[in-house]
């Protein structure tokens, strides 16, 4: 990205325990991989209760020299522990914020004030930016609808999109600016895990306006198997983490964020992981447990019924419910008809479609026949009949 090139800006909001070197969360990843100078075309905040992680190191690309070995990553303050605007240290509350930045979100309010100060201070240069995209996990998705909302009140024309995995503002922190967003924010993508059922990980659907582009993905799975998934969440399952990468991924793209070595993925992809996913199932439905409001305190987490589709049990969402439905239309179209006369009318087309499906998507087409009725009942009709000729 051109050094000049400040029309776009991007701020990432770890989630709470995260910072910018837990590269194994997406939103940190998202960052590391972000072109551009840091400051002049992107940021990224700590989330709340995170680790300075002092003194660490990663085998990378020293960028003066060129030269590959070990670097030192830069250490992030805990939100809290300094004043967003002057940057000296607070006092008492620096022993105390570790525990209290994850239990209340304490140090977002700062992560919000340090992000307009960052503003301010691109403003005076003569490089207010015209779009602001923004990506978060957690309360890290919290903080965007925070820093949003602080941006309608000072910077009202700047186009703000953001993308939010799993947005949750935790016990006792549902306040309106953190609930809402207001009609600068242009698009609005959001993850929701809908097996996190621990009662003080409840999810925010945020209020919105009218005007704004509005796009759920509903996900199984719990609070952090989008961001994390590819490393021990279920057995190694990356199928959701790497969906989930792409979709962020797309999003700020497509809004003028520049990512290297982003996944990609075709629209065949997309759809040969959601069938893993559907055939792994019962791996993402188990119930989560943990401190933090334990089962006791269970909540209702779907925002829409079933497995986000709710065309046909197949789906795990609309965007895999539109995917198949652009490719295989026909077949589509059987799968969620609604009376046994539109099913026998549709059958012959659908089952060429499957027979396509068989060849190109293997994965989806077992999962298919195996793990739904509809799917099995319509296999016999592409199988080839094998015929004996009678002996003489």
């Amino acid at each position: 990205m051109p050094k000049d090139d400040w029309r776009t800006f991007t701020i990432y909001n770890c989630g709470t325990a995260f910072n910018r070197n837990n590269r194994d969360e997406l939103v940190a990843d998202l960052a590391s991989r972000t072109l551009g100078e840091e400051g002049d075309n992107w940021i990224v905040n700590a989330g709340p209760g995170s680790n300075p992680e002092d003194n660490l190191e990663h085998f990378a690309k020293n960028p003066e020299t060129g030269v590959y070995g070990i670097q030192p990553l830069t250490p992030q303050a805990r939100p809290g522990t300094y004043d967003p605007i002057t940057k000296k240290k607070k006092n008492w509350f620096k022993s105390t914020s570790g525990i209290w930045g994850m239990a209340t979100g304490s140090g977002w309010e700062d992560n919000v004030k340090s992000t307009i100060h960052h503003i301010d201070g691109l403003n005076a240069k003569g490089r207010l930016p015209e779009t602001i995209n923004m990506a978060g996990w957690s309360r890290g998705a919290v903080t965007c609808h925070m820093i949003a909302n602080a941006l309608y009140k000072k910077y009202n024309s700047i186009k703000v999109n953001i993308f939010a995995i799993d947005p949750v503002p935790g016990l006792g922190q549902w306040r309106k600016h953190r609930t809402k967003i207001d009609s600068n924010v242009k698009s609005y993508a959001v993850v929701y895990q809908e097996d996190e059922k621990r009662g003080s990980f409840k999810a925010v659907v945020v209020k919105h306006d009218k005007m704004t582009r509005f796009q759920i993905y509903n996900m199984p799975g719990g609070h952090s198997t989008g961001v994390q998934g590819n490393k021990k969440v279920y057995g190694g399952n990356i199928d959701m983490a790497v969906l989930v990468q792409d979709l962020s991924e797309k999003f700020l793209t497509d809004h003028g964020t520049q990512i290297q070595k982003c996944i990609g993925l075709t629209d065949a992809q997309s759809l040969e992981h959601y069938a893993k996913i559907r055939e792994n199932i019962s791996r993402y439905r188990k119930d989560t447990v943990g401190f933090w409001g334990g089962k006791v305190d269970k909540h209702n987490r779907k925002v829409k019924a079933g497995l986000g589709s709710a065309f046909h049990e197949f789906f795990i969402n609309e965007h895999h419910d539109r995917l198949f439905l652009q490719k295989y239309a026909a077949l589509y179209g059987y799968l969620v008809a609604k009376n046994p006369t539109s099913m026998q009318q549709k059958a012959p087309d659908a089952a060429r479609d499957l027979q396509r499906l068989k060849l190109e998507l293997p994965i989806t087409y077992r999962v298919l026949v195996n793990n739904t009725v509809l799917g099995n009942a319509l296999e016999p009709f592409i199988t080839p009949k094998i015929t004996t000729r009678p002996r003489r």
